[in-house]
């Protein structure tokens, strides 16, 4: 039992740190993507 509660928190701690780098690499697209074309559209 002891074993399968350390694995729960192990893949809880790797979703986490997957979602956080998820969000990490999704912000900055989505405020460069609007950015970037009204830029080019501008320019």
């Amino acid at each position: 039992m002891k074993g399968g509660v350390h694995v729960s928190k192990a893949r809880l701690i790797y979703i986490a740190v997957f979602v956080v780098l998820i969000v990490t690499a999704l912000l900055p697209a989505l405020a460069f993507l609007p950015d970037g074309m009204h830029d080019g559209g501008e320019i």
